[in-house]
């Protein structure tokens, strides 16, 4: 629910708050009433403020574990959006990161492959991300930056075999130059 439409809300329920305060009741009976009314108060104002925070990773998270992929990528961009570039830069590569796999899971290779490419922009130390950008970039038709990804993940992990397979595909879709390339 929007902020502005729980602060209506409130606005509404401490009007009626007032005017219960202003009937006519006996003293005993107004003093329990006002401090009950301030206790629900004090409750409802917590609850509503506490609805209108930003975004958290840990909701972030949550929503990608349910596979709620298409959540999770709004929660990670809010999220990301937050996180300043100088000082968080570590915290800024690993939400990227996470963007980038919703958006690999929501089929969505243009969004991967630039997500995964700010992860390791801001240093994000999970190497798979490079060979998670190669198969976003060839996804895209973009056969020389997958091959220079595939490439540099190799250096990294020489054995993967979907590395290997990446690259391979990489080099033989590539544009089809004279002379046989």
């Amino acid at each position: 629910m929007p902020c502005y439409t729980i602060n209506q809300g409130l606005t509404a329920f401490f009007n009626e708050i007032n005017m219960l305060m202003n009937a006519n009741f006996s003293g005993h009976m107004r003093m329990t009433l006002k401090n009950i009314l301030a206790v629900v108060m004090a409750g409802v104002v917590v609850m509503a403020l506490g609805g209108c925070r930003g975004a958290k990773l840990s909701v972030a998270n949550e929503q990608f574990e349910r596979g709620e992929y298409f959540d999770a990528q709004k929660t990670y961009r809010k999220v990301y959006n937050k996180l300043t570039k100088k000082e968080q830069r570590l915290e800024r590569g690993g939400v990227a990161y996470q963007m980038g796999l919703c958006y690999d899971k929501l089929g969505m290779s243009a969004r991967a492959a630039s997500a995964f490419g700010n992860a390791l922009r801001y240093g994000h130390p999970d190497s798979t991300a490079l060979l998670y950008m190669g198969q976003a970039l060839q996804a895209e038709g973009k056969y020389a930056q997958a091959q220079k990804a595939f490439e540099d993940y190799l250096q990294k992990d020489p054995a993967s075999a979907k590395a290997e397979n990446g690259l391979a595909v990489a080099e033989s879709s590539g544009p089809f130059l004279p002379g046989g390339r």
